[in-house]
Formats: C-alpha cells, structure tokens, sequence
C-alpha cells in the first residue's frame, strides 16, 4: 500500500499487476501537466507485463519555483517529492520487483525530479529517461526574478529571466559518486524554451562524472516535450531481456551466464554527430592502395626521351 501525500490525486497504476509484472515503469509528469495523458503514453510504451505507476504532486508541481529559479537541496517541497517516489519504488521492490527491473522516466519537471533522484545513487535502477530536463541547479541565473509573493511572473520579467546566463552549478558533493554505470537518457529540443542545451550538456558532464552511462539526444527546433526517438527508446528500455527471467542459482552452485543483447545505445558525441546527419558507421580509409599514375605525366617524360 503506497502512502497518499497530503493533496495529492489517486496513484494511478495500470497494465500487470504487481506481484506478476516483469519490470515496472514509473512515469513523473511535469509542472501543471495532465496525469491521466501521462498514463496514456506510458501504456502505449509498455508491454503487457509491465506494471504503470503514475503519481502526482500536490496542487500542479513537485515544488513551487520554475525550473530556471535554483531549488536547494533542503528546500522541503523537494524532499517531500524524493520521499514520496522513494515510497513508490518501495513498494514495487515489496512486490517482488527488483530495482534492476524499475524504469524511471520523467518529463519536463518530473525529468528534473527523476535526474535528481537516480543522482542520489541510492539503488541501481534498469533506465532513467528524462525528457526535456536537466539536473536542478545547472539552469539557475545569476539574479533571479523574484516575482511578487503570490503573484506569478509577469511577460516582462519572464524575459528578463530567459535572456540572462546561466551561472549557478549544483555541487557535485551533493549527489553520490557511486552510480557505476547507471543508465540516464536526456532527450531535449535544440531550443527548448525551458531546458536550455548548455544545461544538459553540464547535467550530462556531471552524471557522467559521478560513474553513469549517459545518452543525450537533441532534436533539432523549437519544443518542449516527448521527441521523434523518445517512444522507442522506453520501449525497447522495457524489453525482455534474458537477466529478467534468470532463475537464481541454487546455493553452493555457481550461477551460470547468461547471454545479453548488444547495446545499441550510442554516446553523448555519437548522438549529436547523428542529429547533424553524419554517419558514423563509415569504414576508414584505406592508405595501402596503389595511388593512380597520371597519363599525361607519363606521355610527356616519353616525349622527352625520344626527343
């Protein structure tokens, strides 16, 4: 039974039920987005033994401040939504389901939320997907625009806001160094109006730093949102694979190995030289093959001998 936050919406939960379901995927929609729309993608992307869960926040977000206003680490609206999600793979695990069969995907803020919880490190999850997000303290500005205490902000400090750089960065102390090769998935538009690139770019360098195994992918334009690969990629994330119906070896009898699909995840590098169209697969050159003698070069110097 997962605890109910205080003004949060029903836990929805769809496809296998838990103690029968291979893996479990749980999705985290963004600020002010529609619950019920999350669940619709996320049983398009899941096979029929996969367990859904889809929380929400209390009230329209996980935490009260834009992505663009830095969020400390004590700030209690995050460290509610952390111990709320905590609680929900909680309950998975006691279902049976290990953290090794958990997908994790966020979009917009729940992106921001679902990167800030696999940075803790505290277990090692299948796949962390955020889509349109970045890790929270890489998009803070310099001086923030406070707006007015219970009014939102107006067109012009929204400008203002967007047009100045980024300049706080989220200090690496803060997460765990341990995450020994967790997968994380970035997927953003090249100008998203909330997630600004250089911003991915410093999550993925930091993640990276800190032992993942990140993947971004950018989409060229203007959007903010699922991308063209973000379907497949979380389905082929719920796939069967050949660990998730290994039968635990007997005691005293060493476990025997099992085969594992080829990895056709490529890296951050790979990934932008794909979005600009270059292929990456092309063969080098070979520098062994007799270079071609020019004709005229030869007619000539027999003209000069016979000359």
């Amino acid at each position: 039974m997962i605890p109910k936050r205080p003004g949060n919406k029903p836990l929805l939960c769809a496809g296998a039920a838990a103690g029968e379901a291979r893996c479990a995927l749980i999705m985290l929609h963004g600020r002010r987005g529609a619950q019920e729309r999350l669940l619709s993608v996320a049983q398009r992307v899941a096979p029929p033994d996969v367990a859904i869960y889809v929380p929400s926040p209390p009230e329209v977000a996980w935490w009260p401040q834009p992505a663009r206003i830095h969020v400390p680490a004590e700030d209690p609206h995050l460290a509610a939504s952390l111990a709320y999600l905590d609680t929900i793979v909680q309950s998975a695990v006691d279902a049976g389901i290990p953290t090794t069969r958990i997908v994790i995907a966020g979009l917009s803020q729940g992106a921001c939320l679902a990167l800030e919880y696999a940075a803790l490190g505290r277990q090692q999850y299948r796949a962390v997907f955020a889509l349109s997000g970045a890790l929270l303290g890489t998009m803070a500005r310099k001086a923030p625009v406070v707006a007015t205490a219970g009014k939102p902000l107006t067109r012009r400090q929204a400008a203002k806001l967007r047009q100045q750089p980024a300049v706080i960065k989220p200090a690496k102390t803060r997460y765990n160094a341990g995450l020994f090769g967790q997968t994380i998935r970035i997927s953003v538009h090249s100008q998203d109006p909330h997630i600004p690139v250089p911003s991915v770019e410093e999550s993925s360098a930091l993640l990276a730093a800190l032992g993942a195994d990140v993947t971004v992918e950018i989409e060229p334009g203007r959007g903010h949102g699922l991308i063209q690969t973000d379907i497949a990629r979380l389905r082929d994330a719920l796939m069967e694979r050949p660990a998730d119906t290994a039968k635990p070896a007997p005691e005293g009898e060493p476990a025997r190995a099992t085969a594992s699909l080829p990895s056709t995840r490529a890296t951050n590098s790979t990934n932008w030289r794909l979005r600009a169209g270059k292929r990456e697969d092309r063969p080098a050159q070979r520098r062994d093959r007799p270079k071609k003698r020019d004709k005229r070069v030869g007619k000539k110097r027999a003209e000069r001998l016979n000359g």
